[in-house]
């Protein structure tokens, strides 16, 4: 897969913590994991995935991996303990009070089918040396299964009420990371395998203490 002029070599397919959704208002609570896969990348390329022999090519090797969520199938499970550049990391987890709360509106044919939402926070780094943006989220090119990417957390949140204005919010995940905070919805209650909308959101998560951060997201966008 060729980014920006720079080519990654992905092979898989990722994974979740607290987090919570509400029409326009609610502040319930996000999380997310893997499978493996690397290739070593030609001289001048961007390496996707960490090379063998690295201390991890998968964030699952650094810790404990937290279990995806069982009424979910696009859910993987999720990990606190990262790997960045083939090395590991274990930064510390955002306190329960530093609650990030992402806005959004949705609009289209697709808003009266939304069930059910999903929410991730996916680490713009892989374990090679690439950097993710918003644009692979939504040309849906990046296979959210993939062991090279870095999952924080996600989980699954039915919808009681469809409205144009819905409030997402993600807690306890690991701090002082660059992140992309990501947003599925699914036309069932118990989220299938594709979602039909996504919004994503870059941000800059800040250290643990940060209190409640509120973000204003992109339109949902149909998928």
């Amino acid at each position: 897969m060729c980014l920006g002029g720079r080519c990654f070599y992905p092979d898989a397919a990722v994974a979740s913590n607290d987090s919570g959704i509400v029409p326009d208002t609610g502040f319930p609570d996000a999380t997310m994991s893997v499978d493996l896969g690397m290739q070593i990348p030609d001289a001048g390329q961007v390496a996707f995935c960490a090379p063998q022999g690295s201390d991890c090519v998968a964030a699952r090797e650094c810790g404990l991996e937290n279990p995806a969520p069982t009424n979910c199938e696009f859910c993987p499970a999720d990990n606190w303990a990262l790997c960045y550049s083939g090395q590991c990391s274990e930064p510390d987890i955002l306190e329960s009070e530093d609650i990030h709360e992402v806005s959004f509106t949705a609009r289209g044919t697709f808003v009266p089918q939304l069930k059910s939402l999903v929410g991730i926070v996916l680490a713009r780094q892989t374990t090679g040396e690439a950097q993710l943006s918003c644009d692979e989220i939504y040309d849906s090119s990046l296979s959210l299964k993939n062991t090279c990417l870095n999952v924080l957390t996600t989980r699954p949140i039915p919808i009681s009420q469809v409205a144009e204005t819905f409030s997402f919010v993600f807690s306890r995940f690991p701090s002082e990371q660059e992140v992309l905070l990501m947003i599925y919805g699914f036309d069932t209650v118990k989220p299938g395998p594709v979602p039909i909308s996504v919004t994503c959101t870059p941000h800059t998560v800040g250290r643990p203490g940060v209190g409640r951060v509120r973000l204003q997201g992109q339109p949902m966008r149909s998928l």
